[in-house]
């Protein structure tokens, strides 16, 4: 059909606009709301921070403790009870890891000289683990340590109302409780059948009891004779 009237043709053509309108509003359209997987996503992309050379964005990570810092966590706590019957030592501390014992060694080192029984437990746990060379040089330095002689101060004489350890049974294992302690794993360990897998454990042992033999008490020198003769040597 041909309109040569201007106005009929303006009249068609707003009618056909109103009729798109409409049919535009009447078709279903897709829902444009926020799924919960878009803002999981969302949450994903703002947990990433930029930062590497490579211009590529960094995912942010949190740092969880090692085993070994949880082992470290579990003996500091048997310390701060004074509890040899916690029931950890023979289990979660049973079995070190080379990294663990020199955690230890370290906890060790920073324990107070007057702290027997603390630095007696960590001989015991390192004790049952010896294996390398750096254990059984800790074992000897614990015989080169000067013979703690009270539990006020290791490096004084004790006071005149104090017993003299020497006579004192029970002061006596305090007060040398380290040295008592790497003596008798050094004693179990010469006990062992020698075999091809602990040869040279018990050569170790055998240069640890020779340091042991110099300690400045007579009951560890002779108990270090005694474990030598034991051990081969």
């Amino acid at each position: 059909m041909k309109l040569n009237n201007p106005r009929a043709a303006l009249i068609v053509l707003g009618l056909f606009f109103v009729l798109g309108l409409t049919w535009w509003a009447l078709t279903p359209k897709k829902d444009q709301s926020i799924t919960e997987g878009e803002v999981l996503e969302v949450a994903s992309m703002l947990a990433t921070v930029p930062g590497d050379s490579t211009g590529q964005p960094k995912q942010i990570q949190t740092k969880e403790k090692s085993y070994s810092d949880n082992k470290l966590d579990i003996l500091n706590q048997v310390l701060s009870a004074h509890d040899d019957n916690d029931m950890r030592l023979d289990t979660e501390l049973k079995f070190l890891t080379t990294e663990e014992k020199r955690s230890f060694i370290d906890r060790y080192q920073a324990l107070p000289f007057e702290d027997r029984n603390g630095r007696g437990t960590i001989v015991f746990l390192i004790g049952r683990n010896l294996t390398t060379q750096e254990d059984f040089k800790f074992i000897s330095n614990i015989f080169l340590e000067p013979y703690c002689r009270s539990l006020a101060n290791c490096s004084e004489p004790p006071k005149p109302t104090e017993e003299d350890p020497h006579l004192s049974g029970t002061d006596e294992v305090t007060l040398s409780y380290p040295q008592l302690t790497a003596m008798k794993a050094l004693e179990k360990l010469c006990s062992e059948p020698t075999t091809d897998s602990n040869s040279a454990q018990k050569s170790l042992a055998l240069e640890a009891l020779r340091v042991a033999e110099g300690f400045d008490h007579p009951k560890i020198q002779a108990y270090s004779r005694k474990v030598f003769a034991k051990c081969g040597g």
